[in-house]
């Protein structure tokens, strides 16, 4: 149907469904997978595309087109609470020391 966004909540759905759990935390470079979704693929189609993409062009494409999700961002921030918090915990330990 014409003007319907059923075929793309549909590709998305199957974006999800291969991706798994990975979906929660936003858009990954399996976004690149779902024009194989559509259309016909051929043995000559597939090696064409796995000789003349690099993993390097892909992790620049998804470095310049991806946002980082909200989830990885938390883990970002996470981490870096933890490290604070596990110097802040060893500096603690130095001053009693030195007391």
């Amino acid at each position: 149907m014409a003007g319907s966004t059923e075929i793309l909540e549909s590709l998305f759905s199957d974006l999800k469904r291969i991706s798994g759990q990975h979906t929660k935390s936003g858009f990954t470079r399996l976004i690149l997978a779902l024009p194989a979704f559509v259309g016909s693929l051929d043995e000559q189609i597939i090696r064409d595309a796995m000789t003349t993409v690099t993993n390097k062009d892909i992790k620049e494409w998804a470095k310049e087109n991806i946002t980082r999700s909200i989830q990885s961002e938390r883990n970002k921030v996470t981490s870096w609470l933890k490290s604070i918090s596990e110097n802040t915990d060893k500096f603690s330990c130095q001053i009693e020391k030195a007391a």
